[in-house]
């Protein structure tokens, strides 16, 4: 199993670029660190990145099948 660390950068742009949907070809999870997305999911993040955060890496958990962070 591909497992992937990811910081607040590398996200912020795939996002950004409609390129986040690479991720399940490379990866089969995806781990967000709560600092992550609380960075992602501050006031001075672009809305669109900050929605996509928000919606795909629930709060209470860490780790995500990527197919669950794409759709």
């Amino acid at each position: 199993m591909r497992v992937v660390v990811a910081g607040a950068t590398p996200l912020h742009y795939l996002i950004l670029i409609a390129a986040v949907q690479i991720l399940p070809r490379l990866f089969e999870k995806i781990h967000v660190p709560i600092e992550v997305r609380e960075e992602l999911s501050c006031p001075a993040t672009p809305p669109l990145v900050s929605a996509n955060v928000v919606a795909r890496f629930p709060h209470h958990s860490r780790t995500f099948p990527v197919d669950f962070c794409i759709t």
